[in-house]
């Protein structure tokens, strides 16, 4: 069982919508904030907050329609809401600038903050996305991320179907995802703790044009068997953003945190010491 200690679930009404976050708290500590990706949770962060939770404060937000956060009705999920639901957040929390990471479609909304409001950005995290995620455009990858299993007779269950998304991970990780990404029906059955319009409706920008203008040191870091971004792309980003590098993770796909947690955190901690 995966250790994920001194965390404590908070809750906020931000632009009109509960928002779920957790927090790890290192009194005194440069802020780190963690967004997740499109079919995932705020409890994907956990090994690696926990790993910091000694010398950061750590905040891992549900972002809109994810996790225990609500689901927006109607299904708002542009650059733009997220963007503006995590400067919500910090000045919720009282914090004025912070490191910033995040994967997939939260590495995507990462990116826009730095972008256009670069005065709340120390450094950058960027994990496996383009500047323009272009794959989403495909209706075969669209078509692959709407028509999930959402229906389930127990975790394991749950766990079994995910292990094809996830080859490159442990059981136990898997497992630790599932059961954060579960929600119990009344019939005693489960679910996904997404909304089903979180894929459908995701409008994301494309970056490509704006990337130039992120301020911050960056690191970008791309999994070795990743399908959603290749070499080439991360390296146009690196060469396009000034103070930036990207690393890459090898054994790991696109979920890089999950696949390889320790490699993870050392380049994290590499990059965060400099």
């Amino acid at each position: 069982m995966i250790n994920v200690d001194g965390f404590r679930q908070k809750s906020a009404k931000l632009r009109g919508l509960k928002f779920s976050y957790l927090e790890w708290v290192a009194e005194d500590s440069p802020p780190v904030v963690l967004l997740h990706g499109l079919q995932s949770h705020a409890h994907s962060w956990d090994v690696l907050a926990s790993a910091l939770q000694s010398e950061y404060r750590v905040i891992a937000l549900d972002q809109r329609g994810h996790g225990d956060t609500a689901w927006p009705d109607p299904p708002t999920n542009t650059t733009a809401d997220f963007v503006y639901d995590v400067l919500a957040l910090a000045e919720h929390l009282g914090i004025a600038r912070f490191v910033l990471m995040g994967l997939s479609m939260g590495a995507h909304n990462a990116l826009a903050i730095a972008i256009r409001h670069p005065e709340f950005v120390d450094k950058l995290v960027s994990v496996d996305v383009p500047a323009s995620p272009n794959l989403l455009y495909d209706p075969e990858v669209r078509n692959r991320l709407v028509n999930v299993q959402r229906d389930f007779s127990s975790i394991e269950e749950m766990v079994a179907d995910a292990r094809d998304t996830y080859p490159f991970a442990t059981d136990e990780m898997i497992r630790h995802r599932m059961e954060h990404n579960a929600y119990q029906l009344s019939s005693g059955r489960l679910t996904l703790k997404y909304s089903p319009d979180a894929p459908k409706s995701w409008n994301p920008d494309d970056l490509s044009e704006e990337i130039a203008l992120i301020q911050c040191p960056t690191l970008i870091v791309r999994g070795g068997e990743s399908e959603v971004l290749s070499a080439g792309q991360a390296q146009s980003m690196a060469d396009a953003i000034p103070s930036s590098h990207f690393i890459t993770i090898k054994g790991a796909g696109h979920s890089v945190p999950m696949d390889k947690p320790e490699e993870f955190e050392a380049a994290v901690r590499e990059f965060l010491a400099d």
